[in-house]
C-alpha cells in the first residue's frame, strides 16, 4: 500500500521526500545506494555477533538502531 509523506512535517529535507539523515544526502536514490550498504554490512555484523536478548518490543528497537542508527540518530 502506497503511504504518504508530507515533508514540511516529517523530517525530510526542504522540497523533497528525503528524510534527514546524518550523510546530508539528498538525492533519494543516493541515499537508498548508500543505505543499501550500511544496513547489508551492519546486519552481517550482527549475523557474525549475535545481539542476545529476550526478543521484546525493545529488544527489536535496540536492532533496528543497531542497524539504521549510523544514517539517522
Amino acid at each position: 500500500m502506497p503511504y504518504s509523506v508530507e515533508s514540511s512535517s516529517d523530517g525530510c529535507y526542504d522540497g523533497t521526500y528525503v528524510l534527514k539523515n546524518k550523510l546530508d544526502i539528498r538525492d533519494d536514490d543516493e541515499l537508498a545506494e548508500v543505505e543499501s550498504v550500511i544496513t547489508t554490512t551492519m546486519i552481517t555484523m550482527l549475523l557474525s555477533e549475535p545481539y542476545d536478548g529476550d526478543f521484546t518490543a525493545e529488544h527489536y528497537r535496540d536492532i533496528h538502531r543497531t542497524i539504521m542508527g549510523n544514517i539517522y540518530d
